[in-house]
């Protein structure tokens, strides 16, 4: 997580067992579909927020999330 004036830039890993598919949908593979992917959903939210953008790209059996925030 790297914070300068105004700006905010994150980026975070995790490892993954199953394939992923990365769309514009990007829904979770677990089966309790209520309790999970919560997290792309507020992501993608604030990101919007603060005029922000936000990528996700599959490393091998990695899943990588980054975002810039403005105005925060």
């Amino acid at each position: 997580m790297i914070s300068k004036t105004d700006m905010l830039i994150c980026k975070f890993t995790n490892t993954i067992n199953k394939k992923v598919l990365i769309d514009e949908n990007l829904k979770t593979t677990k089966k309790n579909t209520e309790i999970h992917g919560i997290g792309v959903k507020n992501i993608r939210k604030t990101a919007e927020k603060y005029g922000g953008t936000v990528s996700f790209e599959k490393k091998e059996e990695e899943f990588e999330v980054s975002f810039v925030l403005f105005g925060v």
